[in-house]
């Protein structure tokens, strides 16, 4: 069994044999792709105690993610698009966003050119 954890999140791979009398009576694989809700954290605490301060996103083999979060008016407060993003909880401007609950909405492009996109919710803790 395989499963990974959320830096290295790609795929979660087990392999299911039921045994009875020492003979192998069936067996199954199943490999899912984990989705973007299984990737990005649901909260962090970028207060500078060198703990959680970070959100960090990786692309896990594929092409790049673009995110972008949004405050409760929907303004953007922040968006980036990488392989790997790392948000530190601060506007464009540089300043920091206040305690509260963000949305965010993620696209993803895969190796191949496909695109999928999810949407959720982070928590940020000062």
């Amino acid at each position: 069994m395989r499963i990974y954890n959320s830096h290295t999140a790609k795929l979660v791979s087990l392999f299911i044999a039921f045994f009875f009398a020492n003979l192998c009576f069936s067996q199954s694989n199943i490999e899912k792709g984990l989705s973007a809700s299984k990737i990005v954290p649901n909260v962090f605490t970028p207060n500078g105690d060198g703990i959680n301060d970070v959100l960090y996103v990786n692309a896990n083999g594929n092409e790049s993610y673009q995110l972008s979060v949004f405050n409760r008016s929907g303004q953007v407060v922040f968006t980036a698009e990488a392989p790997e993003i790392e948000w530190y909880g601060r506007t464009f401007a540089g300043t920091e966003v206040p305690q509260g609950t963000y949305f965010y909405v993620l696209e993803l492009t895969k190796t191949g050119g496909n695109t999928t996109s999810e949407a959720g919710h982070i928590t940020v803790i000062r």
